[in-house]
Formats: C-alpha cells, structure tokens, sequence
C-alpha cells in the first residue's frame, strides 16, 4: 500500500496515460512516480508487480490474467519488466525499463534525472542562484542523491555509479 510518499513533482506525468513505457537509467525517479501515482488509487485495485525482486519467479501473462480478473485489478505496474511476454490487458498498466521499448497500444516516456528546475523543488536550502547550481554541478541530477544526508552523498554517489556501469573496465 502506498500511502503519504513524499513526492515532489516532475515535469513528466504519468497520470494521462492509460498505457505507459517508462524508461529511465536507475535512480531517475521512475518508482517515486509510480509511489506517487499509486498513493491516491484504491488499495486492492492495482497489481504492483518489481522483477528485480528475488521473490518475483514464474510469472506469465496467463497467470497474471487469471489474478487480474479474480481481484478485479484496474492497474498493472510492471517495474524492471523484461518483456518476455506482452503484458495483461487493465484499465491501466505501467511497465518500467532502463532501456527504451515498444509496445503497440503503449506510450514510451523517458525520464531523465533531474534538470535544473526539478533540481530547484528537490532541494530548497540554498539562497542564491549560483550556490544551488554549484551544488547541482557538484552532487549530480539523480533524485535519490540530492535528497540523501550529506554524509551518505560518496557512499549513495558510488552505488550509482557501479549500477550504471556493470563491467569493471567501463567504471
């Protein structure tokens, strides 16, 4: 249940969509959207479904068919969906990727880490102009980061970094 998610708004919207691609590279905001969009929906009427989670094994389009019309499920999300079968038709369904893809009858949106406007909203402390882009230079675009405690900034800024490049040689 997603409820009370601190979301700060972005220019992208998911909200007028009723099938959406959202990609992104990892730590762009893609699930805090999803968070927020979920918050103001009823429980029990959307299926949110991660395949990055190690508990998530032998899903398929007809299993997920016959959970979605027992439960009456309006909106699917399929976080880190790998594709591997095209998705249930819902009401509405959301699938997450790090890489841009097409579906027919879904709209693809890319979100990138913050601009410097978003950037403004996430982080309110500083006075002037010039310190906040400084800082914005300094500590990167990602949501996750600017928003972490100043001690964790290396620790949180490396994490990112290993996740974006997976051979030893490109980091």
């Amino acid at each position: 249940e997603f409820k009370n998610i601190p979301a700060i708004p972005r220019k992208l919207s998911i909200v007028e969509d009723d099938k959406i691609i959202l990609c992104g590279t990892r730590g762009a905001g893609k699930s805090w959207l999803i968070y927020d969009y979920l918050q103001f929906e009823a429980f029990g009427s959307y299926l949110y479904i991660d395949f990055q989670d190690l508990r998530v094994s032998g899903i398929t389009k007809e299993k997920l068919e016959k959970f979605i019309d027992k439960k009456k499920i309006t909106t699917l999300v399929l976080e880190n969906f790998d594709c591997s079968f095209t998705p249930p038709t819902t009401l509405k369904t959301i699938i997450t990727t790090t890489k841009k893809v097409y579906l027919d009858g879904f709209v693809t949106k890319v979100l990138y880490p913050l601009d410097f406007e978003e950037f403004i909203s996430f982080d309110k402390k500083f006075v002037s102009e010039q310190n906040t882009f400084n800082y914005y230079t300094i500590r990167g675009t990602y949501p996750f980061v600017v928003t972490s405690p100043k001690n964790s900034f290396e620790k949180n800024f490396q994490m990112m970094l290993n996740s974006l490049y997976y051979e030893r040689s490109e980091f």
